[in-house]
């Protein structure tokens, strides 16, 4: 086991490169430990495991140099290309984006094979359909921030190389007919027919993603429900609903077996192989995407150890099965689906081996719950960035619902001909869903992310918990899950306060930090489940001190009301208070208005009543933070025009050692009065990349290079971090944390200046 489990490493820690390095180093290693490794005796294993080590990062270096080759050659970016496609998504839910293979184009240069198409007329496009249009491509970038949905990485996990947006015009071509058109446009038309019968509905969402694996449909609010109850893993078809179908098939099989055995087969060999045959074809209806291939890989790896009769120990299966799973497909690492399919086996194991005989009944049901209960303790704040405390009732109320009424039911509904019994299956499916609003609402544990040793540490722990009864000193294992628990990131000194830019693409939100508290300035347009709430949960926030809106524009507070839902905020500051219609109220910024926290002081600057404009931007409430070395002013969408003004006013007193662009780097702000009054070495631009408005503008850059400023910006950087202690400390995500698999078609458009 301790092999597989090596190579299964090796495969893993490719994943944490900066960059893939040559084969060259690797190769003869490699090969002088061959040799090592068919000696004779006890050192042979110790020789195994660094072999096998390297051979799984090998493996996954040449798997990802071959992926890296499809990328998006970087001269396409913006560029119109006319391509055939295949529709090969089930498209009922498509909500404008659509995912195609590319079959011929017109262009000598690498365009992936997959791509991403968004189309904002929102046509229709049947599954296995073939197309000739215009399509203007963009790279696989996406918002990169330290806690939340990492857009690259989930793109890059599931092959999808490149984005595009499709034209106006398009041809329809003669349809696919290979097998896989063949099935999607089976998928299809099961859900076409789910959505016929019982409309665009919640229910008709749910029974679409449990029986063809298409979750598009689901709204936001229902997702959001779901992580907040711990039940976000049952909207997905992964190892739960593969291994239900798997169990289905082999205990109505056994039961059949009963009556009639074959003479040339042995039963178990038949139990399992049928197994496998449910579980394949539940997984093809699925549309045999990542979660659903992974599941029904660890379905196939049993049979076949079965029906060699290779009496093998739970945690070598698991081993095993881990491995075959990475060589199929190494980038099922970046998945948190991954992790948490083989943590919760590995607690069911713990509960069942060893057993005399196994537990059945409410006891063997919440035997199984009290382990994986204990199991997601570490991985679930660590991949959804918090911990809901009624995930265990939950589960063990819905995870029998789903595996033995709904999901069944909804099998039978959508494969069987009678519209009655699809009603039937969407007041089931209504049910359940009120079930889950009901239990939403309870509390939900805001963990701090630690470093990664105390999370390993943890696991350690947790897994000392799970060992059998026997097994002495289990009261120890709290020990090592306590610093995970109570982790809380260090607290800054008295009068140092840290401005988090947070990357939201085309918009602003700007995390502040102080000893002991925390203010969100903007929210981004629609960020706050992808980014703002985990960005908060991250660093431990479960309340805000004050959330400050610049202006009503849905770049800058579109994502206010989902945060003030989830993280309670003490006071609401806008500069147009009047949009605000939410608890709490409101208050006005007005020149004048300060308060201090921890010895930070902060002060409104703007909008005054006397201002006048035609549009909001100049409505901005823009804030100057002062702390005990440096200072900060937070600008919104002001323009040159209040820049003026705050000139003529405040002259010298904006001086600030770091600033947030004005208006994204748009043309019309940072006029040079502006930038010589207020004399920043630093100045953040928060932009979305590639945006239609072409910000931060060529003129505004080179005026920032012209005054000595150091220019840091989130569409190349990501999540941008600055301390303001005795020297600014600067953080920069994407140049701090870098990886093989960040996009790379970007390179040639940056234009970061030098820090000084």
């Amino acid at each position: 086991m301790p092999t597989f489990l090596f190579f299964a490493a090796g495969i893993i820690s490719c994943g944490l490169l900066p960059s893939l390095p040559a084969m060259s180093w690797l190769v003869p290693g490699v090969l002088a430990l061959v040799p090592l490794a068919l000696l004779r005796g006890r050192a042979r294993g110790y020789v195994r495991w660094p072999l096998a080590f390297l051979v799984g990062l090998a493996y996954a270096i040449f798997r990802a140099g071959w992926r890296l080759a499809d990328e998006l050659d970087p001269a396409l970016i913006g560029k119109t290309v006319e391509l055939v496609v295949v529709v090969r998504e089930v498209s009922p839910f498509s909500g404008g984006i659509v995912e195609v293979e590319v079959e011929s184009a017109e262009s000598e240069r690498v365009i992936p094979p997959r791509l991403a198409l968004a189309d904002f007329k929102r046509r229709d496009w049947p599954a296995g359909s073939r197309w000739r249009l215009p399509v203007r491509l963009r790279g696989r970038h996406a918002p990169a921030n330290r806690f939340g949905l990492d857009g690259e990485q989930y793109a890059w996990a599931n092959g999808v190389l490149g984005r595009g947006t499709a034209g106006k015009s398009r041809d329809r071509l003669e349809d696919a007919n290979e097998p896989s058109a063949w099935l999607a446009k089976l998928r299809e038309s099961l859900a076409r027919r789910t959505v016929a019968v019982l409309g665009t509905t919640r229910e008709a969402a749910l029974i679409t993603a449990l029986t063809v694996g298409v979750t598009r449909g689901i709204s936001r609010e229902d997702r959001e429900r779901f992580a907040r109850t711990g039940l976000s893993h049952l909207i997905a078809i992964s190892g739960l609903h593969i291994g239900l179908m798997a169990g289905l098939v082999a205990a109505v099989v056994k039961r059949v077996l009963v009556w009639r055995v074959p003479k040339r087969w042995a039963p178990r060999r038949i139990v399992a192989w049928s197994a496998v045959a449910g579980a394949g074809a539940y997984a093809l209806l699925a549309g045999f995407g990542v979660p659903a291939r992974r599941a029904f890989f660890m379905v196939l790896t049993v049979a076949v150890l079965m029906s060699l009769r290779r009496s093998m120990g739970g945690p070598f299966i698991l081993a095993f099965t881990l491995c075959v799973v990475l060589v199929l497909d190494p980038f099922a690492i970046h998945a948190p689906g991954l992790w948490l399919s083989f943590a919760m086996v590995a607690a069911l194991m713990s509960v069942t081996t060893g057993r005399r005989r196994a537990v059945g009944g409410w006891r063997g049901m919440a035997s199984a719950q009290w382990a994986t209960s204990w199991m997601s303790v570490i991985p679930v704040p660590v991949f959804f960035g918090s911990l809901p405390l009624v995930s265990p009732l939950a589960n063990l109320l819905a995870i029998p619902f789903v595996s033995a009424v709904l999901v069944p039911l909804a099998l039978l509904a959508v494969l069987l001909p009678w519209d009655w019994l699809l009603q039937a299956c969407g007041w089931v499916a209504q049910g359940f869903l009120m079930a889950v609003e009901g239990l939403d609402g309870a509390p939900v544990l805001t963990l701090a992310m630690p470093p990664w040793p105390f999370t390993l540490v943890a696991m350690l722990g947790v897994f000392w918990v799970l060992l059998p009864r026997g097994v002495p000193g289990k009261w120890l294992a709290l020990l090592l899950i306590w610093p995970f628990v109570s982790y809380r990131p260090p607290v800054l000194p008295d009068g140092v306060f840290r401005l988090t830019v947070l990357d939201v693409g085309q918009g602003l939100a700007v995390l502040v930090e102080t000893a002991r508290h925390s203010i969100l300035y903007d929210t981004g347009a629609l960020a706050a489940g992808r980014v703002i709430l985990p960005g908060l949960a991250g660093r431990g926030i479960s309340h805000l001190d004050r959330l400050v809106l610049s202006h009503h524009d849905k770049d800058h507070d579109g994502a206010a009301p989902d945060i003030v839902a989830r993280v309670p905020a003490t006071e609401v500051w806008a500069g147009q208070a009047d949009t605000w219609l939410l608890p709490p109220a409101a208050i006005q910024c007005r020149p004048g208005l300060q308060w201090q926290y921890d010895g930070v002081e902060f002060e409104v600057l703007s909008p005054a009543e006397s201002v006048r404009s035609r549009g909001k931007n100049d409505f901005s409430c823009v804030v100057q933070i002062r702390g005990r070395f440096q200072s900060a002013l937070l600008t919104g969408d002001i323009t040159a025009r209040l820049e003026e003004s705050l000139v003529a006013q405040y002259g010298a007193a904006l001086g600030s050692t770091m600033m947030t662009s004005p208006h994204h780097g748009s043309k019309t702000s940072s006029s040079p009065r502006f930038l010589a009054a207020v004399q920043p070495t630093w100045v953040v631009v928060s932009a979305g990349h590639a945006n239609q408005y072409g910000h931060p503008h060529a003129v505004v850059l080179a005026r920032y290079r012209e005054y000595g400023i150091t220019v840091l910006r989130t569409d190349q950087s990501g999540a941008v971090t600055l301390t303001a202690d005795k020297t600014v400390g600067v953080e920069r995500l994407r140049q701090d944390t870098p990886r093989y698999w960040r996009s790379h078609s970007e390179t040639k458009a940056s234009t970061r200046l030098p820090l000084p």
